[in-house]
């Protein structure tokens, strides 16, 4: 495997990792407020909803459900784009080492606009966004050049 397809995979890897977490902070956040989304979580067996507190340390102060769904919908609607652009890239182009940098990068910018988005810290949530966004445009000019 390419240096390339490795790295567009671990960074694929990475990123669905950042999700996994944002899920489980969500459903912590659900258990300490007891906010459930669904009427059949109400129903859960007592043991049950233990297990899931003590295992997400469902206890202190909640995170704002908004900021998470905000995460989880700003993810979906910008990294999938993301990795469909590079992976065309990676199987049509010739790929460089400022490929490469651009992935990673992609990566730093997310996790820091996802810290961001939960903390609510400006103008960090907006400069890593805008470079993530950059960096998803640059691919996508570059994949319909010829």
């Amino acid at each position: 495997m390419s240096d390339y397809m490795n790295t567009l995979g671990k960074a694929t890897g990475l990123l669905g990792l950042k999700m996994c977490v944002t899920h489980l902070l969500t459903v912590r956040t659900r258990l300490i407020t007891s906010s459930y989304k669904v009427g059949e979580d109400t129903t859960m067996h007592p043991l049950i909803g233990t297990m899931f507190k003590v295992t997400l340390g469902a206890y202190g102060p909640p995170i704002d459900i908004g900021r998470l769904h905000g995460v989880v919908s700003n993810s979906l609607e910008n990294e999938s784009i993301f990795f469909a652009i590079y992976l065309m890239i990676g199987l049509t182009k010739n790929t460089t080492e400022q490929h490469i940098k651009l992935i990673w990068a992609f990566v730093i910018a997310r996790y820091i606009q996802a810290f961001s988005y939960i903390l609510g810290v400006q103008p960090y949530r907006a400069f890593s966004f805008v470079a993530g966004l950059l960096m998803t445009i640059f691919g996508g000019v570059e994949l319909v050049k010829n």
